[in-house]
């Protein structure tokens, strides 16, 4: 690296050196995390920045911390193309048969934790961290959180959709069969509301939760299909609460119960077969059209009543949470 004198100081980096310099400004303070970010391994990484530490450009903030100095945020930087690397008359970054490396992509036939691969390989984990770091910056494999790149890793050409551990965390929170709410999910998980809000988000366009409706000043979630059939969805974890229901009463369970079982029934049937007042009735009708459990089938006036999809869901988990109920003392 050569610095230029004069007003318009700048200084020559080469392109790996230039591309950590660009990652501590960005806010990466570890060499993990700049590894990732640049693509290129834990040696590498280390070698730059004692580079850029003697050239004032970087400096130490701990043991294994970094950030830039007040020259190395200013200064223009002129890029050099890296130097060819070569180890024993071979080109650096070969997969050699029968490494630790080429069998951690052999046991990549799947997706797996950093601690499946610790068991499989028989190293240590700072051995497997070191190898994840590699492969990476070889584009061999990809990683489904870069702030923890042990949490899971797949080979580069598996396609399988990689969840971050706050992402993990969420998707396995979620109830199986219920709607919730993201504070009930946060204490679920164990997560700060904002965070679980913005991990929800992410799912959601993921196409693994799916966004049910609106009640109690809170948008209600639940895991879709593709969610529950998810890889990284922990069937032992725990599960949030479910999101309070619209109804809740007894009365209105008979009522969406009548209607289950017979398909469609006029005010006046349900009135009689639940010996509910007219007045009532009608007001409870109302009540249940408006949350949107039942509609007409007709626009008559007297047309009979059925329930909505919704309505069908509500009954379904009313009737769940009942059974699960525990019996009084």
């Amino acid at each position: 690296m050569t610095v230029a004198a004069g007003a318009a100081e700048s200084v020559q980096l080469t392109t790996s050196e230039a591309a950590c310099l660009e990652a501590v400004k960005a806010g990466l303070d570890g060499k993990t995390g700049i590894a990732v970010a640049t693509k290129q391994d834990l040696k590498a990484v280390a070698r730059a920045l004692e580079t850029l530490g003697r050239a004032g450009l970087v400096k130490r903030t701990g043991s294994r911390r970094w950030r830039p100095t007040e020259h190395g945020r200013d200064c223009a930087v002129h890029v050099v193309p890296d130097p060819e690397r070569r180890r024993g008359g071979k080109a650096f970054g070969r997969l050699v048969a029968g490494s630790a490396a080429e069998r951690l992509l052999a046991a990549l036939d799947r997706p797996r934790h950093g601690a499946d691969l610790v068991a499989r390989l028989g190293v240590t984990p700072q051995r497997v961290h070191q190898l994840v770091v590699r492969l990476h910056a070889q584009d061999r494999v990809r990683l489904g959180d870069r702030g923890k790149i042990l949490h899971i890793v797949a080979r580069r050409d598996d396609r399988s959709l990689l969840l971050s551990r706050d992402e993990e965390r969420i998707l396995s929170a979620l109830p199986d069969k219920a709607a919730t709410t993201v504070p009930k999910l946060a204490a679920g998980a164990r997560m700060m509301s904002a965070r679980a809000r913005a991990v929800v988000g992410r799912l959601r366009e993921m196409g693994l939760v799916e966004e049910t409706g609106f009640a109690r000043g809170e948008t209600q979630y639940r895991v879709a299909a593709e969610g529950r059939a998810h890889f990284q969805r922990r069937a032992s974890a725990r599960r949030a609460e479910p999101a309070p229901l619209k109804v809740k009463s007894d009365r209105v369970r008979s009522v969406l119960s009548y209607l289950a079982e017979r398909g469609e029934a006029r005010i006046r049937d349900v009135r009689d077969a639940l010996a509910i007042s007219q007045a009532s009735m009608n007001a409870l009708m109302q009540y249940l059209k408006r949350k949107g459990l039942v509609s007409k089938t007709g626009r008559d006036l007297s047309a009979p009543y059925e329930l909505t999809t919704e309505g069908r869901d509500i009954l379904r988990e009313m009737s769940r949470r009942t059974r699960r109920r525990p019996p009084e003392a």
